[in-house]
């Protein structure tokens, strides 16, 4: 019986300290760019252009990896959003931004099949001048941060 309340009370302070850790993550990708200020026509037209992934943050170990190859998203005025690999395009799909709360929220469509695109499903979006957050650690998915392209 001690034994079996031994693993049950790991498994809380494990689930515990995850969720705290998750909270962590998603104020510092809100705070990165402030975006938790602006209103959603705003973080749109700041969205608009070519971006260059710098990293990936797991959200279920924190473990912060930063991509191998030049991977790139280029997003347009009508948040139709394009995934480019070595320069090479990879994948389309329609990037749907909305605002229920304080924070602004992504989801993404692929367009082709009417599915949500794997690498980035859903969760908090931050953007400014110089970085784009895609924010989906409240789930334990991944972070990404990208950084503005140079033309």
């Amino acid at each position: 019986m001690k034994s079996l309340l031994k693993i049950l009370l790991a498994s809380v302070l494990m689930i515990g300290s995850s969720l705290l850790v998750n909270c962590q993550q998603k104020s510092i990708a809100q705070e990165d760019c402030g975006s938790s200020t602006i209103g959603l026509s705003e973080a749109k037209k700041q969205a608009v252009g070519r971006w260059r992934l710098v990293s990936s943050k797991s959200g279920w170990t924190g473990d912060v990896k930063t991509p191998d190859k030049l991977l790139e998203m280029a997003i347009d005025d009508q948040q139709k959003a394009t995934l480019y690999e070595e320069g090479k395009e990879t994948i389309s799909y329609q990037l749907v931004l909305e605002q229920p709360d304080k924070s602004i929220r992504y989801k993404t469509i692929n367009k082709s099949s009417g599915t949500s695109v794997v690498t980035l499903n859903q969760g908090v979006f931050s953007v400014c001048s110089t970085k784009l957050i895609f924010d989906n650690t409240e789930l334990d998915g991944n972070l990404y941060t990208y950084e503005k392209s140079k033309p």
